[in-house]
């Protein structure tokens, strides 16, 4: 086994503690915070009203509320509508928050190499990035979806097809 396959475990080996840091907190702070920023709620009754028919929902990012109530309903399955919808919004957030870390990563890796672990980490313990990805507001998956089109972007122009992707998804978050 060569230096470079053992590194490439290692840091795989890091990076799944990495997560593993984001879900531990994540469950933390949901077993600690009942009640939601007063954003959510905004974008709770922005997504039944999505859903329901009516589109004069004023100015709102979509994609949050689009994505909330299907995963709400069928958590709502398991648990009480009124938690249902705290529940799906904070998974939404732990999803994008491991997607912006995954997507940090690998764009740090392009750029500095072996110091990508090393900032991924710095970025991951700080406090206003476990707040962000255990509240259900747009905010993480914003940070996603910019992570995302910042990586495809730095690429070669032949690769640019998923930056554009990302990058609408971006400006519908």
């Amino acid at each position: 086994m060569s230096i470079s396959q053992r590194f490439i475990r290692r840091d795989n080996l890091s990076l799944l503690f990495i997560f593993l840091f984001i879900a531990v907190n994540w469950l933390l702070i949901m077993l600690t915070e009942q009640l939601g920023p007063p954003d959510f709620y905004k974008l709770h009754a922005v997504a039944e009203k999505l859903y329901s028919g009516n589109l004069k929902v004023g100015i709102v990012p979509p994609l949050f509320p689009l994505l909330l109530y299907p995963l709400g309903k069928l958590i709502g399955i398991f648990v009480q509508p009124e938690v249902a919808f705290m529940i799906a919004g904070r998974l939404i957030a732990l999803a994008a928050g491991i997607g912006a870390t995954w997507f940090t990563y690998l764009l740090l890796k392009q750029f500095t190499g072996a110091f990508a672990l090393a900032g991924t980490c710095f970025m991951v313990i700080s406090p206003w990035f476990l707040k962000l990805a255990s509240f259900p507001i747009t905010d993480m998956l914003f940070l996603c979806f910019v992570a995302g089109a910042f990586y495809w972007f730095s690429q070669s122009p032949a690769r640019w097809k998923p930056g554009l992707v990302y990058s609408i998804l971006g400006v519908l978050t």
